[in-house]
């Protein structure tokens, strides 16, 4: 493939980037990424993957835009309330950027789909705020061998984390199903909008390094968290369990 001069004009902030030239942006258009969850985490990082040039999206999600929603998802408008947030999604994102392509799954994300919505993806994306929906994602994407980026965000605080499978703790290692229990949603507890911007851009930023192959710094291993009311980060190294029944302990 070959970029035209808008494209080249477009994409120019980030070819000159050390590690990203005309090569790097080369691998991200041929990259396919699929994001799962259309809301609060996955609008900032569908409009940041989609600004950067990855060549194919795949959007999951199955609600309707509710006004509520817009005080942090990004992607929507006022005039989008009451319709599919996947419809409307890639509407707007065909609007940020018509060369990339874009695939909309308006359906509930389960043990029955995942293996087929999330083949053939170079890195999947959680957005989504159940602990039984991680559980899916993580057992597709071992079975899969596909890399997966988790982000969570409530009120002022946020986590980004990212799983390589069989390098590093999956998501069961650190949460066992028969020890998770499901607590309050952001929906109960409140979240702010500019908290939910700041995870879902790092998710991206994380799928992108994926993308161009700089895996020594990913967050494997490490879970960032942030407070945002307070500005403090810390950095939790989490170890793979060797008894794990779903990675064998990374």
């Amino acid at each position: 493939m070959s970029f035209s001069e808008a494209e080249l004009e477009r994409y120019a902030r980030q070819i000159v980037i050390p590690g990203v030239g005309v090569a790097g942006q080369q691998r991200l258009q041929e990259a396919r990424v699929a994001i799962v969850g259309l809301g609060g985490l996955g609008a900032p990082a569908a409009l940041y993957l989609a600004a950067a040039g990855v060549g194919h999206l795949t959007v999951i999600e199955n609600d309707l835009l509710e006004n509520s929603n817009l005080q942090r998802q990004v992607l929507y408008e006022t005039r989008d309330v009451g319709k599919p947030k996947v419809e409307q999604g890639v509407r707007h994102l065909q609007a940020l950027n018509p060369w990339v392509s874009y695939r909309g799954v308006g359906e509930l994300l389960e043990e029955g789909n995942a293996i087929s919505l999330l083949a053939g993806h170079q890195v999947v994306i959680s957005c989504v705020d159940s602990g039984a929906a991680r559980q899916v994602i993580n057992r597709a994407c071992l079975e899969l061998n596909t890399p997966w980026v988790d982000g969570g965000v409530v009120r002022s605080h946020g986590m980004v984390m990212t799983h390589l499978p069989r390098q590093g703790p999956c998501y069961h290692c650190l949460h066992p199903e028969e020890d998770f229990q499901e607590g309050l949603t952001p929906a109960q507890l409140g979240v702010w909008g500019a908290a939910a911007g700041v995870i879902g851009s790092l998710q991206a930023m994380e799928a992108l390094k994926l993308i161009l192959g700089e895996t020594a710094n990913l967050l494997v291993g490490r879970m960032l968290w942030f407070d945002m009311q307070n500005m403090h980060v810390r950095e939790v190294v989490m170890e793979a369990n060797p008894s794990c029944p779903l990675c064998g302990g990374g």
